[in-house]
């Protein structure tokens, strides 16, 4: 996912920790946050959880974000960019 949107000229980083989120797997043009999910850490009720409220706490802090998992990324790798293109042009909240 960092390589494709690196390669569509984003500027992202990788591993940031943002207060009251924790530490997001991207984060494109300082605002976007992009999550990869993979079953081994995101299946379990307790975790769906705890993503929701990251995901919550994200749009309090003014944030945007995208949820794909691992399969989508495998497979649907153009999918997954016309989201976070489509999440980009609405601009940060």
């Amino acid at each position: 996912m960092r390589l494709a949107c690196v390669a569509a000229g984003l500027r992202v980083d990788i591993q940031v920790t943002i207060p009251g989120v924790g530490t997001v797997d991207l984060l494109i043009d300082e605002w976007l946050i992009v999550e990869v999910d993979s079953r081994k850490h995101h299946d379990e009720p307790i975790q769906q959880h705890k993503d929701r409220v990251r995901d919550g706490n994200s749009v309090l802090g003014r944030f945007g974000h995208v949820r794909v998992d691992y399969l989508l990324v495998q497979h649907e790798l153009s999918w997954c960019m016309d989201v976070i293109f489509a999440r980009l042009a609405e601009g940060r909240p």
